[in-house]
């Protein structure tokens, strides 16, 4: 695993780390084994959930990790794609946006999320389209819209000479921006994490 001998030289040079922070799971696995093999307790972040990691949670070896809905990330832009062959237009400012993960950092939580994720999809895609569902469709989990200026501005001086964005995002107000976002949160009716997200600890 390439993320043992990058652990291994970081406890070289800073045996006194108190936390590792990884980009995903399976390199906080090979950070845990490091630290178990040298005796040293350190607190391990991680991010996807998979189930190891969250097992290492429940153990007692890692702090946490990001629930993210590769499930639903896969099925929702498959329907998206169902809408739009079917017809279906999209403000253009619903192109860019923000789905949910959230922070699991309890035994109970990573168990729950595990069982969940292992088992029966738990999306209805179907109740996701706007084509099959136009007055009640679902998208089970929450979205907002990306504001395009905001996202980008620590990034604004490698902005490409005389580019800008296209002109229904140079003409977007914060008002349009909210209205979508509220739709979006008076059309979600359910959410297969919800129960999942009680049993995390609060920060």
């Amino acid at each position: 695993m390439a993320t043992v001998p990058v652990v291994e030289n970081l406890l070289t040079a800073h045996p006194d780390v108190q936390a590792i922070v990884c980009q995903n799971d399976d390199s906080g696995m090979g950070a845990i084994s490091v630290l178990k093999k040298k005796g040293i307790k350190a607190y391990v972040v991680g991010c996807d959930g998979v189930p190891e990691f969250l097992d290492a949670i429940s153990a007692g070896d890692a702090l946490a990790t990001i629930g993210n809905t590769g499930i639903w990330l896969g099925g929702g832009m498959a329907v998206r794609l169902f809408d739009a062959i079917n017809g279906v237009k999209l403000d253009p400012l619903e192109r860019m946006q923000h789905f949910e993960v959230f922070v699991i950092n309890s035994p109970a939580a990573a168990q729950a999320f595990k069982t969940l994720q292992t088992g029966p999809n738990p999306y209805d895609f179907k109740k996701m389209s706007r084509f099959l569902h136009p007055n009640d469709w679902d998208m089970q989990t929450v979205l907002t819209q990306i504001r395009p200026d905001a996202e980008w501005e620590p990034l604004a001086t490698q902005k490409p000479h005389n580019y800008q964005l296209p002109s229904a995002y140079r003409n977007a107000t914060s008002e349009d921006y909210a209205k979508l976002d509220a739709m979006y949160q008076n059309h979600l009716k359910s959410d297969p994490f919800d129960a999942i997200k009680k049993l995390c600890t609060p920060f």
